[in-house]
């Protein structure tokens, strides 16, 4: 901990905190080389300890030594480390860290003058000599990083440094977009990848089963096995209608951050199993505080509305037929009364009218003959448009509550849509601007593209639902939607929208937690 706030007190306090931890090629590295010094083994004979822990109430340290070394009554500590030592010398944090050792030594009464940093890349070792200053400087910044944590602040991110680049979680820190919007950078570096790692798995075929062998996630059909997967390359388990999974793959699912979400036969998100709820409580005290603050509340949830109906404006300019300027207008005024309305009711009625007139205009954006589509329903959907409405607009709920439970909210507390017995009301807030982006645009694509007719469903009653041959067609779209990228409006780099959506949901924390002036909603051009 002491070692991370001498090297980045952000990355300290989003760690010991917020409780937050990502992996990367480094941290895997870093688990690589200490994989023979983790393994303990008791001084009897030897001279040497590995894995040795030790606590010094007095120094107020909690320490495990890679290595101890004793000779003649004194003991010198070993810090492993990945890497080749730099040019310059050992940066300060690899030096504290073994300071710190050395303290925790001597209250358990050995003399510990000096240790030594060994660098697995470059195979060498460097003796640290724990002088006064030394000393003094591991003890100053132990204070220091102390006053930091109760405070419960967390301290601005690094401005253009080079640590940023190797840090695993650049992604959560968001230090280069937190420094933009504070207008403390002119730019934005893309510090994360464009996509997510791992792929979506879903199931659609009832009677299927999901079960784990090893490492691999396999399909079985009537005990035939018809698909499997690596569970390093999955990021999510979707199965939808009559489909089991073991507790041994729900386990293993947990184990690593692999939710597993459920949908109904009649396409409803119905359920998430997740591992251990997120240990950020600091957020999540955030969240409720402005919930029950109207002026926070309404400021949040207009940003949402705002950018839907810019969204919707976006897709009817680029898709429409000869569409009515007037309509592009009202859309346009509608925005701007969003931006300046005092209270969330007003802010539905805005929403509403606007959705009014958005779907009056939406057969304007349908090529296919022989699927009409009068106007927006649900429960049961009376149209094919408004089934496949409807079930796009269930999986992206899905892909919210996943993004949010990630970051460490509560999703069932929202600022727009407020909350109701089992309704995730903070998914339903965030995936109001990517409505028109991903699951309208998804619609608009399938029956243009005639990758589904009405062919493709059955009515009955009052209501019309997909066969299930096609529903396969529908997921196949939406995620080819959900991987593909696009240029982000405010920080200029390409991400796919998945990662974007996860952005917007780090952003929102961001917003909460009084490190940037404004949520800024995601307004395609």
């Amino acid at each position: 901990m002491l070692a991370q706030y001498a090297y980045c007190p952000r990355l300290a306090y989003l760690e010991w905190v917020q409780k937050e931890w990502a992996d990367n090629y480094f941290t895997e590295h870093g688990h690589l080389v200490h994989r023979r010094v983790d393994a303990y083994s008791e001084a009897v004979e030897s001279p040497t300890t590995r894995s040795l822990n030790l606590t010094a109430p007095k120094e107020g340290l909690v320490t495990k030594l890679d290595v101890l070394e004793q000779a003649d009554g004194e003991g010198a500590p070993v810090e492993y480390k990945r890497g080749k030592a730099l040019s310059q010398g050992p940066r300060l944090s690899e030096k504290v860290q073994l300071c710190a050792q050395g303290l925790a030594l001597r209250e358990n009464g050995w003399k510990s003058n000096r240790g030594y940093l060994y660098y697995s890349g470059s195979k060498q070792r460097i003796e640290i000599v724990f002088d006064d200053e030394l000393v003094t400087t591991t003890r100053s910044l132990q204070d220091e990083m102390r006053q930091t944590f109760e405070r419960g602040k967390i301290p601005p991110p690094l401005l253009n440094d080079s640590r940023c680049n190797d840090c695993s979680l650049s992604a959560i820190c968001l230090p280069e977009e937190v420094n933009f919007l504070k207008q403390n950078a002119k730019s934005v570096r893309p510090l994360w990848a464009a996509h997510e790692e791992g792929h979506p798995l879903h199931i659609t075929e009832a009677g299927s089963k999901v079960g784990i062998s090893g490492d691999e996630l396999k399909v079985t059909l009537r005990n035939e096995l018809v698909g499997k997967v690596r569970l390093m390359e999955t990021s999510q388990i979707n199965l939808h209608g009559n489909v089991q999974i073991s507790s041994q793959a729900i386990r293993a699912c947990a184990r690593v951050g692999i939710p597993v979400t459920y949908f109904s036969y009649g396409n409803w998100y119905i359920a998430s199993l997740q591992g251990l709820p997120h240990k950020n409580v600091e957020l999540r005290q955030c969240q409720f505080k402005a919930a029950f603050n109207p002026h926070d509340a309404v400021r949040i949830a207009r940003m949402f509305v705002a950018t839907k109906i810019a969204n919707q404006r976006v897709l009817l300019r680029r898709n429409g037929r000869q569409m009515d300027a007037s309509v592009l207008k009202e859309l346009a005024n509608l925005k701007k009364s969003a931006l300046g309305v005092k209270s969330v009711q007003s802010l539905l009625g805005i929403e509403g009218l606007a959705a009014r007139h958005y779907f009056q205009s939406f057969p304007q954006m349908l090529k296919i003959k022989g699927v009409k589509f009068e106007t927006r329903n649900r429960r049961p959907p009376a149209d094919p448009i408004n089934a496949v409405l409807s079930f796009c607009y269930s999986l992206l709920c899905k892909e919210a509550t996943v993004a949010l439970h990630q970051v460490g909210f509560d999703p069932y507390q929202g600022y727009l849509h407020q909350p109701r017995y089992g309704r995730p009301s903070l998914a339903l807030d965030l995936m109001e601007e990517f409505r028109p982006l991903i699951a309208d645009s998804v619609t608009l694509r399938v029956f243009n593209e005639k990758r589904l007719t009405r062919d493709d469903f059955f009515f009955a009653g009052m209501g019309c639902s997909l066969k299930r041959s096609s529903k396969k067609a529908l997921i196949a779209a939406f995620e080819q939607r959900m991987s593909e990228e696009l240029t982000h409006p405010v920080f200029g780099y390409k991400a796919s929208y998945r990662r974007c959506l996860s952005l917007q949901a780090r952003l929102l924390a961001r917003y909460l937690t009084r490190e940037i002036d404004q949520y800024p909603g995601l307004e395609t051009r």
